[in-house]
C-alpha cells in the first residue's frame, strides 16, 4: 500500500472508528466523537473502499481511520 506523507488536522464528523489497518475487517482499537480534532501524517488512495472512498489516513501511533468519517482538512502541509 502506497503512503502518501502529508500532515495536518481533521475534524471528526461522525463518530470515527481507528483501526490498526486501512480496512474495515480490522477491528476497531478506540473510537473518536464527532468533533474530535486528529493529527494525521499521510495518507492512502488504497485503503478498503467504503462507498466508493478509499483514502484512509494515518496517525503518527500508525493507526488507520476512514477519510468519509471527517470534514474538510483544517490544515494540511506536504512533506
Amino acid at each position: 500500500m502506497l503512503k502518501i506523507n502529508s500532515t495536518g488536522k481533521i475534524i471528526a464528523a461522525k463518530r470515527l472508528n481507528i483501526r490498526s489497518d486501512a480496512k474495515r475487517v480490522e477491528p476497531p482499537i478506540a473510537v473518536v466523537e464527532a468533533g474530535t480534532e486528529l493529527t494525521y501524517y499521510g495518507y492512502t488512495e488504497e485503503g478498503e473502499p467504503i462507498d466508493g472512498n478509499s483514502k484512509w489516513y494515518f496517525t503518527k501511533k500508525g493507526t488507520w481511520f476512514w477519510s468519509g468519517g471527517v470534514a474538510q482538512p483544517v490544515k494540511e502541509t506536504n512533506k
